[in-house]
């Protein structure tokens, strides 16, 4: 073909041939020329309009496919490539308007429905996301990166069980695919297999140079196995490829925090409140920091600073009122823990009002305090493991719990624990073990943190990963005085009280989409943590 004559099909010719041999810009001058002497052939626009997607030009790359589709509406590859633009200009809204365009005209196109369902699930709208990926997957079934899609949005769905199948299919095809093992690494940890998702999220970093999204997952999944030390590891390695990055700091104070290293874990917050000042969650996840330091008036201000930008922060008003309770302040702590009272549904609920009962009780008004008591012990499913008496009068097991001493006996006890739990039908009776706790049937003991039977060989042991053991007291080497005066242990006011709300922001949605990894999960991946 002679490459040197002047007419636009022979430009288009040598502009391809140069663009597959990488020369980039002498391409787009060949279809710059073509189209100085046809304006509006389609072929040359499409091709400059891509070429200018490499060069990240997109405003650019729209005025071309906008110029094709102005003389031919239907061109569905125009409006698909523009969508494409529309998305790294930030305007999926406008980009899934163009896919659907696309689609009404060529409905057999899987690409454009890989694209559709990717940006859907970028905005939370994970079973549109599914539909897409099913279409795609029917168009050609063993495509490895729609089968890894719809793996990765069914994960979304917490249908992880089917999101492996999907992601198996998908590594038979391509096994060397790093985004798709760091998708089942995830479905792994959503699952509880966390040492089958370390070991895929390792296989992962072989397979090519870590990335963020690794780092990302893999720190997660150490955290879940306790192992903080190298977690932080991973978050290190994220911020030195972006020191900025908003999960690595939670992320990071978080292990920190794990590790009782709390004054440290209270910088990296800080570090994010000053690229995120607006975030009331974590004001109150430092102010928790601050109440285990015993620096009261610091995390009061934490917790003011919270309730100014989210004043229906339910955890930040209960909070308020632990701290006023440290600085002896009742009569303002009980408003506090009227407030965290205006949500039934919270998790907070029956800790508020158990808590203003001890806060009248100590003001002498007793007949509200046991009126608070009593509440919790008509309507709080785990309420039975609080009428055992040796849970609150240890020197007289025998005594009966009556109306006149339920506020004595619950101002002994101010480390109880009210995690929600279901109590069973078939729930032993409390008031049937011994205070000796080698004589439980450690086999069969039944644990209220975790509404089942305890799953911890050691049983009563300081460190249990499912809260404080409601048979600790019975462990030889529990000393109650130094557990309540301890600076680094979760005080029991604090001991579930981490932000989900707030997690649920830091901890993600939508896959791999900048500063995002998959969605919230069960909040039990971060044992014990804010």
């Amino acid at each position: 073909m002679d490459f040197l004559s002047n007419d636009s099909k022979n430009l288009i010719n040598k502009g391809n041939l140069l663009a597959e041999l990488g020369h980039l810009k002498e391409a787009a001058e060949c279809y710059v020329n073509a189209l100085e002497s046809d304006p509006d052939n389609p072929e040359a626009l499409l091709n400059l309009g891509n070429l200018l997607h490499k060069f990240d030009r997109y405003s650019d790359a729209i005025l071309c496919y906008n110029k094709i589709l102005s003389a031919d509406p239907k061109n569905s590859v125009a409006w698909q490539q523009k969508g494409f633009a529309l998305l790294q200009l930030n305007k999926p809204e406008e980009a899934i308007a163009c896919f659907d365009f696309s689609i009404q005209n060529d409905p057999k196109n899987s690409y454009t429905f890989f694209l559709l369902g990717s940006t859907v699930m970028k905005l939370g709208k994970y079973f549109e996301a599914l539909q897409c990926f099913n279409k795609a997957l029917e168009i050609q079934p063993d495509h490895p990166i729609n089968l890894m899609e719809k793996g990765i949005v069914l994960t979304c769905l917490n249908e992880d069980q089917e999101a492996l199948i999907c992601l198996d299919q998908s590594l038979a095809i391509y096994p060397d695919n790093a985004e798709a093992l760091i998708a089942k690494g995830e479905a792994l940890r959503h699952l509880g297999k966390y040492a089958e998702s370390l070991a895929i999220l390792n296989e992962a970093q072989n397979k090519e140079p870590p990335q963020i999204e690794l780092w990302l997952a893999k720190g997660v999944t150490l955290d879940c196995l306790n192992q903080h030390e190298n977690a932080l590891d991973c978050w290190e390695q994220i911020l030195k490829l972006n020191p900025d990055y908003l999960r690595a700091l939670t992320f990071k104070a978080r292990s920190l925090y794990n590790l009782k290293r709390n004054g440290e874990a209270i910088i990296w917050i800080e570090k994010y409140l000053d690229i995120v000042p607006d975030d009331a969650g974590e004001w109150n996840n430092k102010a928790r920091l601050l109440i285990e330091l015993n620096r009261y008036d610091e995390a009061l201000a934490c917790i003011d600073t919270a309730l100014s930008i989210n004043d229906t922060l339910i955890i930040a008003w209960y909070r308020k009122g632990i701290v006023l309770d440290h600085l002896e302040r009742f009569d303002e702590a009980i408003l506090c823990y009227d407030k965290s009272l205006e949500n039934p549904e919270s998790d907070y609920y029956f800790k508020a009002i158990w808590k203003k009962g001890l806060d009248l009780d100590k003001l002498g008004r007793n007949n509200e305090a046991i009126e608070c008591f009593d509440k919790v012990e008509r309507e709080f499913t785990g309420y039975p493991f609080f009428n055992n008496t040796e849970d609150f009068v240890e020197s007289n097991p025998s005594a009966d719990i009556s109306k006149l001493n339920k506020t004595q006996a619950a101002s002994e006890i101010d480390d109880v624990d009210l995690s929600d739990y279901v109590v069973p039908e078939d729930e032993p009776d409390f008031n049937d073990y011994e205070e000796d706790i080698t004589e439980l049937d450690t086999e069969n003991i039944w644990c209220p943190n975790i509404g089942g039977t305890c799953a911890v060989e050691e049983i009563g042991r300081s460190n249990c990963p499912y809260g404080e053991c409601p048979y600790r007291e019975f462990d030889q080497y529990y000393d109650e005085n130094d557990f309540e005066n301890s600076t680094n242990s979760a005080s029991e006011d604090d001991e579930d009280d981490f932000d989900l709300d707030n997690f649920a922001t830091n901890y993600g949605e939508a896959y791999l989409v900048n500063d995002n990894i998959y969605p919230p999960k069960n909040p039990n991946d971060f044992l014990n943590t804010f």
